[in-house]
């Protein structure tokens, strides 16, 4: 088995392994404020969605920017 292979099952088992003791180690509830709506949500839960959604947004801009840079890539040639 090649390493890439090994870390393409390690990272996302790694991921969730830390996401689970996130939310088990801060069970607090606490208060969110979202304009016109108050949400109470447990901070573990908070921190991994903050967490997921911080993940999506960085890949999507690097699929933005990797489709940007293949594009002027083939201008050139």
């Amino acid at each position: 088995m090649k390493l890439s292979s090994l870390m393409l099952l390690i990272f996302p088992v790694a991921t969730l392994l830390v996401c689970y003791i996130l939310i088990q180690l801060n069970p607090e509830i606490i208060l969110v404020d979202l304009l016109f709506v108050e949400l109470e949500i447990k901070k573990g839960i908070l921190v991994v969605f903050s967490f997921l959604v911080g993940t999506f947004f960085a890949l999507l801009l690097e699929f933005i920017n990797y489709l940007k840079l293949r594009k002027s890539k083939n201008k050139k040639i």
